[in-house]
């Protein structure tokens, strides 16, 4: 069986080290000031070619390094090509190690998006000790901080290894794809190599880069009933559109195409994001139903020929063909249960349309990517207009679906319509509840089960820890009537208790009456904090020493050198760094369970009297 190691590298003036995780357990660590031995480059290499090494940002930062450790750098070297990379933004080409056989590599950064750091990814996935560099990166280390920084990185190695964990199922899906090497490769950019791989080699025109709206004739043919629907069609399609400075479709700000506008009492916006009603708090107990798109931008792309100019046919034909291997209702891996299969197909279907308007794509087609957004908000509109004249109440809308009252009626012939004259699918579903602060943070309520999106959802790669035990206490409280003090009071996992936030140069805890920014003790970018007893008149603080305020009159303190700026949500919180440190007798257990109180006050109200019950048992 292959090993799986997680590996990165430390540089400083006089030391160098590479670490590695071997199975999640055992930890080897190469260091030098000077220049590797031969037989430590051998293990180096025999251990790179032990199975699936995992790094985070090793392609631009560790590999490069370690390649040019193998081959015998000095550390002078080794910290001055450090320098470069990381001060002066030098990329390195991809490389491949000239002594080993075969490297099998994922860069975890790259699937997880790429634009947050290591330490920022860990805190969301519950990294016990946030530990950044010790030591200034351009220093020469003394021996007990070659010690410091030694310990620094197999913490590290641990955040590598539990982001690893994480993502599993994406590197699985990325080793079942055989055609290209995925595995260092986000969604979007593995869908344009396979497509491209299958189609082979071509050429393509230049952009154009100024066009109108080109409506699909099931849009350009429907008769609207509601005056501001045909408003908002004319204006799109006599609206010469251009793209901005990465490649996609432009909307300027204040055009009438993005500014909200209201349909049957309820306030909806168009824009390059799909479309959004705008409700605010909404709360419903009772039946919901649900109609969702299936496979909306796909379908389009197919069913109107919304695909890069230049290879319409090439690219139709290799798409449509990976559409029906997924979807197909007898062969289609959704159906016959290949879930490895039915995802890669899911990353290919999906992640093309994001390829449309990237400038550095090989299928930027910023009219294409027009195109499809306007038809599917055109399209959605027409369903909420029919579903509404018919007599039902459509509460919310989210790009590929909608939320409505049936008010008692029976809305199949409204929905085998649209089907017809759009060539598109329809899902349904109901709700017994839907209570939401906005159209992406809500609660929505089945037999037996819940389905959750935004802030009342669980932490993971993408989503930062925020109290996240006041959206469990609520969410249990909505489904099934649990007390909110058995869900805060019982609760177990420490993390669900704590906030984090990214603060860019430090962050330090000040008193909100009296502090010294000069004095206090300062810490990384990065905060995470829980609701604090003893700390009941302190909060936490952002320092950009040396930088203007981003919001003029916003900052607490200036003395000339140092701009501190409260971080939202932070009154009467501890830091906690290290869970060591962590003290569950200091939890506020109180101000959790008032925030849970003030969110059902908000999307609940008929709810509120039941749940503030649980504050006699504070």
């Amino acid at each position: 069986m292959k090993n799986v190691i997680m590996c990165d590298v430390e540089c400083y003036p006089n030391f160098f080290m590479i670490g590695f995780l071997i199975n999640g357990k055992t930890v080897r660590n190469f260091c030098t000031t000077d220049v590797f031995h031969v037989q430590h480059v051998k293990e180096i290499e025999d251990i790179l070619e032990s199975g699936l090494v995992c790094t985070y940002n090793g392609l631009r930062y560790d590999l490069p390094m370690i390649n040019s450790a193998l081959n015998f750098k000095s550390v002078k070297e080794l910290y001055e090509m450090s320098f470069n990379i990381v001060k002066n933004d030098e990329f390195y080409p991809y490389w491949k190690l000239e002594h080993t056989k075969h490297l099998e590599h994922c860069d975890l950064q790259k699937i997880s998006g790429g634009f947050k750091g290591l330490k920022e990814i860990s805190a969301y996935l519950d990294i016990p000790n946030i530990w950044e560099l010790p030591v200034d990166p351009d220093k020469a280390l003394t021996d007990e901080e070659i010690k410091t920084v030694v310990k620094y990185n197999s913490n590290d190695l641990i955040m590598t290894q539990k982001v690893y964990e994480n993502m599993k199922g994406a590197i699985e899906v990325r080793k079942g794809i055989k055609e290209i090497d995925a595995l260092s490769l986000g969604d979007a950019t593995i869908a344009e190599k396979l497509i491209a791989h299958k189609i082979g080699q071509f050429d393509r025109p230049s952009v154009t880069k100024r066009f109108k709206y080109s409506p699909p004739n099931c849009v350009a043919s429907y008769n609207w009933k509601s005056p501001i629907l045909q408003e908002m069609y004319d204006v799109a399609v006599n609206t010469v559109f251009s793209i901005d400075k990465n490649g996609s479709p432009y909307i300027p700000a204040k055009h009438k195409l993005i500014t909200p506008f209201e349909l049957f009492g309820t306030i909806y916006k168009m824009g390059m994001g799909g479309l959004h009603s705008q409700e605010k708090n909404l709360s419903i107990v009772g039946t919901v139903d649900n109609l969702d798109v299936t496979s909306y931008y796909p379908s389009m792309m197919i069913n109107y020929k919304f695909v890069p100019e230049g290879i319409e046919d090439e690219f139709l034909e290799v798409f449509s063909n990976f559409y029906d291997e997924r979807n197909n209702p007898v062969t289609g891996a959704k159906v016959t249960g290949d879930k490895v299969r039915s995802n890669i197909l899911k990353i290919i279907l999906n992640g093309t349309y994001g390829k449309l308007g990237s400038s550095k794509s090989k299928f930027h087609s910023p009219e294409t990517m027009l195109n499809v957004t306007i038809t599917g908000q055109l399209l959605l509109l027409i369903l909420i207009e029919q579903v509404s004249l018919f007599g039902c109440d459509v509460i919310s809308a989210n790009t590929d679906g909608i939320e409505f009252l049936s008010n008692g009626l029976n809305v199949n012939e409204i929905v085998d319509w649209w089907c017809e004259m759009s060539g598109l699918g329809l899902e349904g579903a109901s709700y017994k509840g839907l209570h939401a602060k906005d159209v992406n943070n809500y609660i929505a309520v089945y037999d037996g089960k819940c389905k959750v999106k935004g802030s009342f959802g669980s932490r993971d790669v993408s989503h930062s820890p925020k109290f996240d035990i006041v959206a469990k206490a609520v969410q249990k409280f909505l489904f099934d009537g649990t007390p909110l003090h058995k869900t805060i009071h019982v609760n177990a996992d420490m993390f669900d208790f704590f906030g984090f936030a990214k603060c860019g140069n430090t962050a330090t805890m000040k008193n909100v009456s009296v502090f010294d920014p000069l004095t206090d003790e300062k810490y990384g970018k990065f905060a995470r904090f829980y609701k604090s007893i003893k700390h009941d008149e302190q909060a936490l603080y952002k320092d950009c020493i040396g930088r203007p305020p981003k919001v003029k009159g916003k900052w607490d303190v200036k003395d000339g050198v140092h701009k501190l700026q409260k971080i939202p949500r932070t009154d009467s919180c501890a830091l906690v760094l290290n869970v060591d440190t962590f003290d569950k007798f200091d939890l506020n257990l109180t101000a959790y369970m008032m925030d849970a109180i003030d969110i059902i006050r908000d999307i609940a109200p008929k709810h509120l009297t039941k749940a503030m019950e649980s504050l006699q048992y504070v």
